[in-house]
């Protein structure tokens, strides 16, 4: 199981990599915090292309190394990895939850947009996590309709 977690979190860690500088387009990256439906249709174009990188990544993964886990286990995970990820570069988001932990909203305001979503991203990526544990519930039921394979 720590093997499989492992497998998990490194694949879906240069997934997020491959989706954020590889899949991203430059549009997306530059408006993706813009204010308004503007920007927020930046953000989710990028965040689905990022979620397909991590479903594509992992499937792979999961083929090469025979891996057993619930679909809804996995998607969900990634749901909540996508979710997490649209947060963290939509940014002001993370400027408000910062103002809620004392002492922390004037070093939120000093980060520059590049920045200050990295840090959230590492703050709120609970998806590895969430894909690994939810990914194991009913893992290797009697029927393999439930599993993700290829």
């Amino acid at each position: 199981m720590a093997g499989q977690f492992a497998a998990i979190a490194i694949t879906l860690y240069v997934a997020h990599h491959v989706g954020d500088y590889w899949v991203q387009s430059d549009t997306d990256a530059r408006h993706k915090g813009d204010p308004g439906w503007a920007g927020r249709l930046h953000c989710a174009r990028h965040v689905l292309t990022y979620g397909l990188t991590q479903a594509l990544l992992l499937l792979l993964v999961v083929k090469v190394l025979d891996m057993h886990l619930s679909y809804w286990g996995v998607e969900a995970g990634l749901w909540v990895s996508m979710a997490t990820h649209y947060i963290a570069d939509r940014r002001e988001p993370l400027k408000r939850i910062a103002s809620w932990i004392p002492g922390k909203a004037r070093f939120a305001a000093l980060g520059t947009p590049r920045r200050q979503p990295a840090v959230g991203h590492w703050a709120v990526g609970a998806g590895p996590g969430v894909a690994h544990l939810l990914g194991r519930v009913g893992c290797r039921p009697a029927h393999s309709s439930a599993i993700v394979q290829v």
